[in-house]
C-alpha cells in the first residue's frame, strides 16, 4: 500500500514520522475509507482527529455493512429472475454470511 496518487502530496504529508509496517497500514486505512463512500468521516478516527489517527480497516460500520446485505439480496433476486441460478446462489451466500457476521460482531442484545 502507498499514497493515493490523487492525493500524493497531502497523504506523504499525514504519513511524515511514520514508519515500516504502521505506514503502510495507514496508507490501507486512507484507501479503505476512500471505498467506503464516506471519505474521511469521524467514524474512521480512534485516538484523534487527525488523518494520522485513521482506522478503517479495524471497524465494522453496521450501517454500510447492513446495505451491502440489502444490495446482496436485490443482486440475488434478479439473477433467480433471470435464471441466473449460480450468480443467485452466490448473492444469496454473500448476503446469508454478511448476515451471519452482522449478527456475531454488531448485535447486542443488551441495547
Amino acid at each position: 500500500y502507498g499514497p493515493r496518487p490523487e492525493s500524493y502530496p497531502h497523504d506523504m504529508e499525514t504519513a511524515e514520522g511514520i514508519e515500516g509496517p504502521e505506514r503502510e497500514m495507514l496508507f490501507r486505512h486512507i484507501m479503505a475509507a476512500c471505498e467506503s463512500g464516506w471519505d474521511f468521516s469521524s467514524r474512521w478516527m480512534t485516538g484523534g482527529a487527525t488523518m494520522a489517527a485513521i482506522s478503517t480497516a479495524g471497524i465494522v460500520p453496521v450501517d454500510l455493512n447492513c446495505f451491502m446485505f440489502r444490495v446482496e439480496e436485490v443482486a440475488a433476486d434478479l439473477h433467480r429472475r433471470l435464471g441466473a441460478t449460480a450468480a443467485a446462489a452466490r448473492y444469496e451466500e454473500a448476503a446469508r454470511s454478511r448476515a451471519r457476521a452482522l449478527h456475531e460482531l454488531c448485535w447486542n442484545n443488551n441495547t
